[in-house]
């Protein structure tokens, strides 16, 4: 059994909304960066409890995209 969810594709630096996915221990989060002009940066956050947003970076380090790409990252709550 799996999840699909497609956000609103960002013109401009902003948030997305978020989706509950409490059913799932694994997550992929599949990202595509087109038209590029400089760069973009790149946090995936999660919550308990839908309010408090945290980095799901194991370093808590954001991902800086200088090239128009389609990547994933892939977390595991096992």
């Amino acid at each position: 059994m799996g999840y699909f969810h497609a956000f609103t594709q960002l013109t401009a630096a902003g948030v997305t909304s978020s989706v509950s996915v409490s059913d799932f221990s694994e997550h992929i989060l599949q990202y595509t960066v087109a038209a590029i002009n400089d760069n973009v940066v790149l946090r995936m956050e999660g919550s308990i409890d839908g309010t408090s947003f945290f980095n799901l970076s194991s370093e808590n380090v954001d991902v800086t995209v200088v090239a128009n790409e389609t990547n994933a990252f892939v977390y595991s709550g096992k």
